[in-house]
């Protein structure tokens, strides 16, 4: 196997943190996003 240092581990368990926070935004904001024909009104009016 590959040989990172202590540095490069760091780096690359980041790297794969993002990715993985990033999908799971993603598929949350799917799950919950509103409809997309839904209009939004102002509460003045």
């Amino acid at each position: 196997m590959f040989r990172l240092t202590k540095q490069e581990q760091l780096v690359v368990a980041f790297l794969v943190g993002a990715l993985l926070l990033g999908t799971a935004v993603q598929r949350w904001r799917e799950l919950h996003s509103p409809t997309l024909n839904a209009k939004v009104e102002p509460k003045g009016r």
